[in-house]
C-alpha cells in the first residue's frame, strides 16, 4: 500500500511531464511538417528547450513537496490502518509545517544523502544497502516524531 500511496502522491509530477512531453513532441511534429510544406527549415529548439525546461522545473518542485509530505501520509496510514487517513490533506499539512518536523526531514535528507554517498563506494550492494538503512532510519525518525506533531 505505500508504494500506492507514493504513486498517487508524485501523480501530479508525473501528469505535468507527460503533458510536456507530449506538447513538446506535437510542436515539435508541426514544425517539421510546417518547414516541410513550406520549404523553411523550422528552427524552434530554443522554444522546446524553454517549455521543457519549465516542465521538469514545475514537476520537480511537485516531486519535492511530495517527497516532504509522504513520510506524514504514510505515518498516518499505519497508524489509523486506514487508507484514507494517508489523503487527509488538511490534518497532513497542519503537522507538516512545524518546527520539529521540517529540522527531523531536512536533517534526514542530509544524512540521506551522505550515507548513500558513502555507500556508492561498496560494490554490487552498496546502493541498495544505502538505501535501505536511511529508508528505515528516516521513517524510524518520523515515526518517533509523529506522535508529538
Amino acid at each position: 500500500m505505500a508504494i500506492v500511496i507514493g504513486f498517487i502522491y508524485m501523480l501530479p509530477a508525473l501528469i505535468v511531464l507527460i503533458v510536456m512531453g507530449f506538447t513538446v513532441i506535437t510542436t515539435a511534429l508541426s514544425a517539421v511538417q510546417g518547414g516541410v510544406a513550406t520549404g523553411q527549415p523550422a528552427d524552434i529548439s530554443g522554444m522546446l528547450a524553454g517549455m521543457m525546461s519549465i516542465g521538469v522545473i514545475i514537476a520537480l518542485v511537485l516531486m519535492l513537496i511530495a517527497a516532504y509530505l509522504l513520510p506524514l501520509a504514510l505515518i498516518s496510514f499505519v497508524s489509523n490502518d486506514s487508507f484514507g487517513a494517508a489523503f487527509r490533506l488538511g490534518k497532513i499539512f497542519r503537522k507538516a509545517f512545524k518546527v520539529n518536523y521540517i529540522v527531523v526531514w531536512i536533517v534526514m535528507v542530509i544524512y540521506s544523502l551522505v550515507v548513500n554517498l558513502i555507500a556508492l563506494f561498496v560494490p554490487y550492494v552498496g546502493s541498495a544497502a544505502g538505501l535501505f538503512i536511511t529508508g528505515v532510519t528516516a521513517m524510524t525518525a518520523f515515526g518517533e516524531l509523529y506522535p508529538e506533531l
